[in-house]
């Protein structure tokens, strides 16, 4: 006698073993968004602090303290766009929302034209 379908237990096995790769596939692939959007957000903070140091260099008469060792120096995201260094609007890779333009950037004066920059802005529900 010959065979011309598959019986019930057959396609459930199948069925099964989609499943469980599909489910296996939606986790990689949710965890390489998350990690893509995890370092566009890291390169946008390298960008801002980048553009930050040239905002020093080219506003350096106008910035008060800036050749004090141990200041704190704090400006926005504004001034950036003020002098041409970034154009708003500046989006959050992680989510997609825009960060405003009054987030601080810390510029720490170490010396010897040096300096320590951080970007203030930190998302209430970070990806990660």
């Amino acid at each position: 006698m010959k065979r011309k379908a598959f019986t019930l237990i057959e396609l459930l096995g199948v069925i099964v073993i989609i499943s469980i790769i599909s489910t296996l596939l939606v986790v990689v692939v949710n965890d390489y968004i998350a990690n893509t959007k995890k370092k566009a957000y890291e390169q946008t903070v390298e960008n801002i602090e980048y553009l930050t140091r040239l905002y020093i260099d080219k506003e350096r008469e106008n910035i008060s303290d800036i050749n004090t060792i141990g200041t704190e120096i704090y400006i926005t995201l504004q001034d950036l766009v003020d002098v041409d260094l970034i154009k708003p609007p500046i989006k959050d890779p992680r989510t997609g929302a825009d960060i405003t333009l009054d987030e601080q950037i810390l510029i720490y004066v170490l010396g010897n034209n040096k300096y320590y920059v951080f970007f203030m802005y930190r998302d209430e529900n970070p990806i990660y």
